[in-house]
């Protein structure tokens, strides 16, 4: 029975709490209104009071002098030339006619307002802080009352608790009646008024047990919503206090009771409330702290509930109740700080709502109730942030977030749950693919919802692909049938074309190139010849898109052929030559750094057809950029294209000998006869480009000539001349004496250097000095190697120099005629030539003979070898000296010094 009287009590007493305030506001308005009329009649009486009456003597008119009529008489002709336009009203009779000047009442010139005094800081002290202080001893006296009575046991717990409800009621209605008389007082008595009142109901309900639960939850609400009522009256600390006790009082009556439901409505109910001050009084600080304590609340019931399905259920409302009542609020909220604030409160409740929200579909092991309530919420963001621009980010963090989650959730899943997972991506495609594309119509940015649009496809595509057990083809198909769509979007999209800007156009063009890619990369998977097709079908896809960049005027679709023209030199640079693969490789995203075995069935033919046609695909994408009139830019596509087409090229005529001289692809170890073949072709494609250029003065030849040439110059250095070179390792060079492998592997890419030489443009200084050194290197050692064959075994290979089989005497004396037969080859070429260059390399050669012959000979030959050496030596030099003489510097005889 007491139970009842005391329940109905409390429930009048939180009842007639929360109705006072409001009845309150409404006085107080009125007498304000009063009060602001009273202060404008006042304002009205003083101005009349301050006018002075006009003097007789100055209301008399003077009478007019005749430069004044002279002037009256312009004036009035002046007034009828000015009224024949047809918007201005004939004058009348009397308009020339200008009356007397008359005295103009004068008026005291208003005293201007004083500006605001600072308080100093004893005011601060003395008139603030004291008064603060005495509310919060007035608070702490009722709390301490409490404890006395408790430890002296002089009042039973009914008692206490009116008591503390009637003190608690006394310091609110003299906190109001104050508020007229000083404010601050007022307000520090009205917040201990509140503090008393918070600590009554959770003493009847939680330390007393005296009100069941619900009637202590009505009646802290009541409480609670008395006191943000009554912040608009006594300010700031009271709107602290009530949000305080608000987001508190929850943990102070326990958050199991009532339902979740109950404690997440009474939350949504507080934070439209407190949203409801801050636009009221335009406090700013009050959105960002409602902000923040909505989405604790949410984070502390993850944290102590997560295993709970309902409660998980009632989170995920609260949450994008959460976010609806903070973007709706801060949206209406009036320009200034207050709106910076506020927005940011709902940016802020809504991006920590989708992080609590994605954990909760996570916890529930990815229950379909929580995927529904993602997917609210990104409808939600998507609906959002087509109203409101400041919000843009949020679609594409939701989105993101729900592919992480697909694609986890995927993993997980399995087999077993192929249904569910299917239903889910459908859901989010319709929600994201279909909202986005829904959202762009007639919006002010449309590329960024059409780039949303295909990233999220995207992520459900490859969520799909890597969680359900499909066949390739059956994905291949998937993909088809959306780049289908994308195109029949694209078409409708074409002809709204003055809706939507040409980006925005060329991003879902771009998603048509894209999937009907993945659509040839993944149907060919299950096929050995599916690398090579993918690589093609790519590069064909760039010439479609060139294609389509001149008739559609989609200027920037050349961005979108050049990324597929990388992709595809990617595939055939790296891929395909690191990799040593080209027919049988890895897929777009797995194992490209992996060295794999020998291709089973990749051809030669198979490999020159893959570079063949993806070489020439991308150079006709090239061309038809460069003849649409798409290509006005500095840097152009095409430029990069043509470049990657030739690195393609170049890699493309390695893989393709090394594949003649192998049989495959496998990793092998190059002969010297290989470096020799990739370098001359290499030196062939250089000399083509040399022409190409002086031909049609392209900038990529004349550069890709020099950057080849320079290439494989170095290539048949590092090759065979050192990494595989014969002198010191054991490798065949078949054939007789001269004519033999020898010829070709070193001869032939120093003739063809020449060639290059004379085709391409004056090189710099540098690099003409870094190409004859190359290629005197090149010459020197392909005669060492010659001579070194003749004295080969009869295997036809070559022993070397430093190998365990020492060469004979005949063979270092060779060494010695062969350098200077080709010393004095060098000089007279340098002679005819008219070539300095050739003269050093002349001179290097013959120093190195020089040497050879003093150290090497000296310390190996014996007998006529050795007298043979340095005879021969001896008239080289003579000879080599007598030519500098007569014919390189040609002085006359009497005019050397025979002793200089």
């Amino acid at each position: 029975m007491f139970e009842v009287v005391f329940g109905i009590a409390g429930l009048v007493m939180g009842l007639a709490v929360l109705a006072a305030p409001f009845v309150l506001i409404g006085v107080l308005r009125r007498l304000r209104l009063l009060e602001e009329q009273v202060r404008r009649l006042q304002g009205s009486v003083e101005s009349r009071e301050t006018t002075a009456p006009p003097r007789p003597s100055e209301a008399r008119p003077r009478p007019p002098e005749i430069s004044d009529l002279m002037k009256r008489d312009e004036m009035a002709a002046l007034v009828e030339r000015i009224a024949t336009r047809r918007d201005l009203p004939t004058p009348g009779p009397d308009s020339a006619t200008l009356p007397a000047d008359e005295p103009v009442p004068t008026r005291e010139p208003a005293s201007t307002p004083s500006s605001p005094v600072r308080p100093t800081v004893e005011e601060r002290v003395g008139a603030r802080l004291a008064i603060w202080t005495g509310g919060i001893a007035l608070a702490l006296a009722g709390v301490f009352l409490v404890k006395y009575t408790v430890d002296q046991g002089l009042l039973s717990e009914r008692v206490r608790v009116i008591s503390g409800a009637i003190f608690g009621i006394g310091l609110l209605v003299t906190g109001q009646w104050m508020r007229g008389r000083s404010p601050r007082i007022g307000q520090a008595l009205v917040g201990a008024a509140v503090v008393d009142l918070f600590a009554v109901v959770w003493a009847s309900t939680k330390l007393y047990a005296m009100l069941p639960v619900s009637v202590g939850w009505v009646s802290m609400a009541a409480v609670t919503a008395g006191t943000v009522a009554l912040s608009v009256i006594h300010g700031r600390f009271v709107a602290v206090l009530g949000m305080a006790g608000g987001f508190g009082m929850p943990l102070l009556l326990g958050v199991r009771e009532p339902e979740p439901g109950a404690l997440f409505a009474y939350l949504v109910l507080l934070q439209v409330g407190l949203m409801f001050i801050t636009r009221r009084q335009q406090w700013s600080w009050l959105a960002l702290l409602n902000a923040i304590g909505s989405v604790t609340w949410g984070g502390i019931w993850f944290a102590r509930d997560w295993n709970e399905p309902k409660g998980l259920v009632w989170l995920g409302l609260f949450l994008v109740g959460t976010a609806a009542v903070h973007t709706v609020g801060g949206r209406r909220a009036r320009p200034g700080r207050v709106r910076v604030l506020a927005r940011g409160g709902g940016r802020v409740a809504s991006t920590v709502s989708l992080v609590v929200l994605a954990a909760t579909v996570s916890a529930s092991d990815f229950d379909l109730v929580e995927w529904l309530f993602l997917a609210l919420f990104g409808a939600g963001s998507v609906a959002l942030a087509r109203l409101r621009p400041e919000y843009g980010g949020l679609p594409w963090l939701t989105g993101l977030l729900s592919g992480a989650l697909l694609i986890g959730f995927g993993q997980a899943a399995g087999v077993t749950e192929a249904e569910r997972l299917a239903t889910v991506l459908l859901l989010f495609a319709v929600v994201f693919v279909g909202g986005a594309h829904l959202a762009s119509y007639r919006a002010p940015r449309t590329i960024g919802w059409l780039s949303l649009s295909l990233v999220v496809a995207l992520l459900l595509w490859c969520a799909g692909y890597a969680s359900l057990a499909l066949e390739s083809t059956s994905w291949a198909i998937v993909a088809s049938i959306i780049g289908s769509v994308l195109a029949a979007a694209s078409a409708v999209l074409l002809r709204m074309r003055t809706l939507y800007s040409d980006r925005a156009i060329t991003v879902e063009v771009s998603g048509v190139a894209l999937f009907f890619g993945l659509a040839i990369a993944v149907g060919a998977k299950d096929h050995s010849w599916w690398s090579g097709w993918t690589t093609v079908g790519w590069s064909v896809l760039a010439l479609g898109l060139a294609a389509l960049a001149g008739p559609l005027r989609l200027r920037d679709l050349r961005v979108s052929v050049a990324l597929i023209a990388t992709l595809v030199t990617w595939r055939l640079g790296v891929v395909h030559w690191f990799v040593r693969d080209p027919i049988e490789g890895p897929w777009i995203l797995d194992g490209t750094g992996r060295v794999l075995a020998a291709s089973k069935g990749a051809s030669l033919s198979q490999c020159l057809w893959t570079y063949a046609a993806s070489i020439a695909a991308l150079l006709g994408s090239a061309t038809l950029l460069r003849r649409s009139s798409v290509e006005t830019t500095t840097v152009h596509a095409t430029t990069i294209i043509r470049i990657e087409s030739l690195v393609a090229g170049v890699v493309g005529i390695a893989v393709t000998v090394h594949h003649a001289f192998h049989g495959s692809l496998a990793h092998a170890r190059p002969s010297p006869m290989e470096w020799s073949t990739v370098s001359g072709l290499w030196l062939v494609l250089a000399s083509a480009l040399a022409v190409l250029g002086r031909a049609r003065a392209g900038g990529v030849a004349r550069n890709g000539s020099l950057a080849v040439g320079l290439g494989a110059i170095g290539g048949v250095i590092i090759g065979p001349c050192l990494a595989a070179n014969p002198l010191w390792e054991r490798w065949p060079v078949s054939g007789p004496l001269l004519f033999n492998a020898a010829l070709l592997i070193y001869f032939l890419p120093a003739v063809l250097a020449i060639g290059w030489l004379r085709l391409a443009w004056p090189l710099d200084p540098i690099l003409r000095a870094f190409v004859g050194v190359a290629l005197e290197i090149l010459v020197f050692v392909g005669l060492t190697v010659e001579v070194r064959q003749g004295f080969a075994d009869r295997e036809g290979l070559l022993h070397g120099i430093f190998s365990y089989h020492p060469p004979s005497e005949a063979e270092l004396y060779a060494y010695s005629v062969a350098w200077i037969v080709l010393a004095l080859a060098l000089l007279g070429l340098a002679l005819w030539r008219r070539a300095a260059a050739l003269r050093w390399a002349s001179l290097v050669l013959m120093v190195v003979t020089i040497f050879k012959v003093f150290l090497v000979d000296t310390a190996h030959l014996e007998g006529l070898y050795r007298v043979a050496s340095f005879l021969g030596l001896g008239f080289s030099l003579i000879l080599i000296g007598f030519i500098y003489q007569h014919f390189v510097f040609r002085r006359p005889v009497s005019t050397l010094d025979p002793d200089g």
